[in-house]
């Protein structure tokens, strides 16, 4: 209706107004009408390469919910691909050696650990699209628990000891970097502002950047109190839902599948490492699978491991009016549900490169048949919003 009136009027329907007219088909369950929009919204010009991925993405969403997997993935490609920045695996792998080879038990403990004594902080890390968000979100409907979302402190200061350029994923590769004073300072800069943002009445503050996996070695220096909880999910779904992202800002490993295969070997090689040499690091291994089985006495041994008592209102964490600022605001707001697990199968014709940057052969079960949609495609909820950073 409200294209049809602007177009009455002799009026060009612009971004906001198909947008508009896009959100509200699908508010209402006109899952059709919204792919004819933006279908029809693909040859038209862009006023950048941003707005033409912003397109593809939510169109392949459409195609997703509607059980259009060929068609949807041929749109999540040809978004993906559109991404201008690089990543260079290669790189990345030597870093990743270098920092394993210089952060060993050895030269941890020659560094020695700050004087604070705190345990308010509690990180959650991961791969994003892993659970982090949903366990923050559990977390963070304890009246004792704050939830700060993705915090930039860590990362910061990691750019800063290692000299990296911004847009470039920092990472501390030779301990080296620090000196006591360093650590003592900013540890007692960190807790303070954790403290700012929870409250004096707050006993836990929780950061869910996933990727501190990379930094955990300097976590456990700065803040040896601190809890870590490690957020797993299938590799194969946890990359999928990464490439169907559109992260708009820094994780360029995203958009190529053998990258992305790639990376999370990568990530899989930094957490073994740091479970070999932080034994005294306290670290929960919470997979996403298994608190969707059993959320209850999931959320139990996480509520145990930070050291709060049981809490009703943590089984009922999407009803918390609480904001979360990443991708995975919508799905927080939902009771736990499974449809997300095994979701890549759907996909497997198309995820070779994926498969064999992650050395996981194919399973004939996994093959779906082609695209066959159904004649009224089932109600879903509306598609997420895409706000800018990582998500979990």
């Amino acid at each position: 209706e409200l294209l049809g009136e602007m177009q009455h009027r002799g009026l060009e329907p612009g971004v906001i107004a198909y947008s508009a007219a896009i959100s509200a088909c699908e508010k209402s369950g006109q899952w059709k009408r919204a792919i004819e929009l933006l279908e029809g919204h693909l040859e038209r010009p862009t006023p950048s390469v941003q707005a033409s991925m912003a397109v593809r993405f939510r169109l392949a969403d459409l195609f997703d919910r509607t059980e259009r997997p060929d068609r949807a993935f041929e749109l999540y490609q040809a978004a993906n691909d559109m991404f201008q920045g690089r990543f260079d695996p290669v790189a990345h792998a030597r870093a990743v050696d270098r920092m394993i080879s210089n952060w060993d038990a050895a030269s941890i403990e020659g560094l020695g650990e700050s004087g604070v004594d705190d345990e308010l902080p509690v990180f959650i890390v991961g791969m994003p699209r892993s659970g982090t968000s949903l366990v923050e979100q559990i977390l963070a409907s304890h009246p004792e628990v704050h939830g700060s979302g993705e915090l930039a402190e860590i990362p910061v200061l990691c750019r800063e000891l290692a000299g990296e350029a911004p847009g470039r994923e920092p990472m501390v590769v030779d301990p080296n970097a620090l000196g006591r004073a360093l650590i003592d300072r900013r540890a007692r800069q960190h807790v303070a502002g954790l403290r700012q943002r929870g409250g004096r009445a707050t006993r836990r503050v929780t950061d869910k950047m996933p990727t501190n996996f990379l930094h955990l070695g300097l976590i456990e220096r700065l803040l040896p109190r601190a809890r870590v909880i490690h957020c797993v999910r299938d590799p194969m779904d946890t990359c999928v839902s990464c490439y169907f992202q559109w992260f708009r800002s820094g994780m360029n490993w995203a958009y190529r599948l053998d990258w992305l295969g790639g990376y999370y070997r990568q990530y899989e090689r930094v957490m073994r490492h740091w479970e070999s040499v932080l034994g005294e690091l306290p670290m929960l291994e919470v997979r996403y699978e298994e608190m969707v089985e059993d959320q209850e006495a999931q959320t139990r041994r996480l509520l145990e491991f930070v050291g709060v008592e049981w809490d009703d209102a943590c089984l009922a964490f999407h009803t918390s009016r609480r904001v979360t600022s990443t991708l995975s605001n919508e799905q927080v707001r939902r009771p736990m549900y499974r449809s997300s697990i095994g979701r890549h199968r759907k996909y497997a014709r198309h995820l070779g490169p994926l498969r064999e940057a992650l050395g996981i052969k194919p399973r004939a079960e996994d093959t779906p048949p082609q695209d066959a949609p159904p004649e009224e495609p089932p109600p879903a909820p509306p598609a997420p919003a895409r706000p800018d950073g990582p998500s979990g």
